[in-house]
């Protein structure tokens, strides 16, 4: 019998341990990404993540990657953060921006649609969910429309042109001559 006791003490003073060297290294962690010391956070973070699983460590790690510009730890990160609870907010808008950037447009949407839910008056977060929607149309059929020259005398280079009235309108350098 005391010898049980014995055990359950050494476990019950083991698992204590564990849970105050995780939340030091969430702490430390938390300090390192205050001062953008991301690699330092990280390595803080990992620590604390190897002991148990925290959505919001999730989430700073997650951060701390996507700023080493290390985008598949970070979508990991994010991915395991989204398992345990749905995204919302800055995390959202953040891991959709990380989508986008990664070429996972049709992916990165839904966080898109979340932001503009829970804030309609993010206006990035709108254009960005645009530039997913409209990304597919760059590859339409580009056999449909002609290109050709368009030569204009005593235009040396042109740009910009946008219909105006009946006509053209355009900006352009004139000869020399």
């Amino acid at each position: 019998m005391r010898r049980s006791a014995q055990h359950i003490m050494i476990m019950l003073g083991g698992s204590l341990l564990l849970a105050s060297c995780a939340s030091y290294q969430v702490r430390k962690g938390d300090e390192a990404l205050a001062l953008y010391a991301y690699a330092d956070a990280q390595k803080h973070y990992d620590k604390a993540l190897a002991h148990h699983t925290d959505r919001d460590v999730l989430l700073h790690t997650a951060e701390a990657c996507r700023n080493q510009n290390k985008l598949d730890e970070a979508a990991a990160y994010y991915k395991a953060a989204e398992a345990i609870d749905s995204l919302s907010g800055n995390a959202a808008f953040e891991y959709g921006r990380m989508l986008m950037s990664m070429g996972q447009y049709q992916q990165a949407e839904p966080f898109f649609m979340r932001v503009i839910n829970d804030q309609p008056e993010q206006h990035v977060a709108l254009d960005l969910l645009g530039s997913c929607q409209g990304y597919l149309s760059f590859f339409t059929d580009s056999s449909r429309f002609t290109v050709s020259p368009l030569p204009l005398t005593g235009v040396a280079t042109a740009f910009s042109p946008v219909p105006y009235q009946d006509g053209l309108l355009f900006t352009g350098e004139r000869d020399k001559g």
